[in-house]
């Protein structure tokens, strides 16, 4: 991220992270409220990870496609 931006997660802080285990499903954001927040972290770290590693490779692939 580029200095002076922020992004939608840094916005929207905690709800970001409730769309994002409720699969965008607001009817679901009750039952990620029930949850244990150490299981929900855990899963927004993987997810973070995965993420950033699928966007490497995705680089990589768009590099050596030129």
């Amino acid at each position: 991220m580029k200095a002076g931006k922020v992004s939608i997660d840094e916005r929207w802080g905690w709800l970001s992270m409730v769309d994002r285990l409720s699969s965008g499903d607001i009817t679901k954001h009750e039952n990620i409220y029930e949850r244990n927040y150490i299981e929900c972290l855990n899963l927004l770290s993987y997810w973070h990870e995965k993420d950033k590693y699928m966007e490497q490779m995705n680089n990589i692939k768009n590099n050596s496609l030129r």
